[in-house]
């Protein structure tokens, strides 16, 4: 509406008034058939600007996990599926299990909701040890892989050490009580 009425005051500004009267009533319809269909144009990007952010986050909505925010399962087998059917690009590949012992005896002991504290807890840590290009996915449960590809700054072994020095360097504290 004022984006349409706006344009078309634009159209007839450029108008003299000294013009013969079917020209100034052809260009007016020309302004206002160029307006509608700027207007329709704008409205079918926009349209299109949306539905793409939709799909976009419909479609990490079904390959993230919920609890922890990293890959799932589906997210994690499509890029092991791409770096398998690349061979890596010719790059070095490291995959790493990461498997956080003692969720179970967390959740019965402190209940589910502590558990979910832990798991988000130890998965931030995790990823402050990798890169943001590496491919961190949870497989269920306590159970993560991890996809290093590309140049290895380190040695897999050091960055194994590095992800268990952060898991084990302090205890999770859910209300009052400390999660070892």
């Amino acid at each position: 509406g004022t984006t349409r009425n706006t344009t078309r005051a634009a159209m007839a500004l450029g108008h003299a008034l000294d013009r013969p009267r079917g020209f100034t009533t052809l260009c007016q319809r020309i302004g206002r058939a160029l307006a509608e269909a700027s207007e329709s144009l704008l409205e079918q990007a926009l349209t299109r600007e949306r539905l793409t952010a939709e799909h976009e986050i419909l479609r990490l909505a079904n390959s993230t996990d919920s609890l922890t925010g990293v890959g799932n399962r589906a997210r994690w087998i499509e890029v092991a599926t791409t770096v398998g059917a690349t061979g890596g690009g010719g790059r070095a590949i490291a995959v790493l299990s990461i498997d956080l012992d003692g969720l179970k005896t967390v959740n019965d002991r402190y209940g589910h909701a502590a558990g979910d504290v832990l798991l988000r807890e130890l998965v931030a840590r995790i990823a402050t040890q990798v890169r943001p290009y590496d491919a961190l996915g949870r497989l269920g449960g306590d159970e993560f892989l991890l996809i290093r590809s590309g140049r290895q700054e380190m040695p897999v072994g050091a960055l194994v050490e590095r992800i268990t020095n952060a898991v084990q360097r302090a205890p999770v504290t859910f209300g009052d009580v400390e999660i070892p």
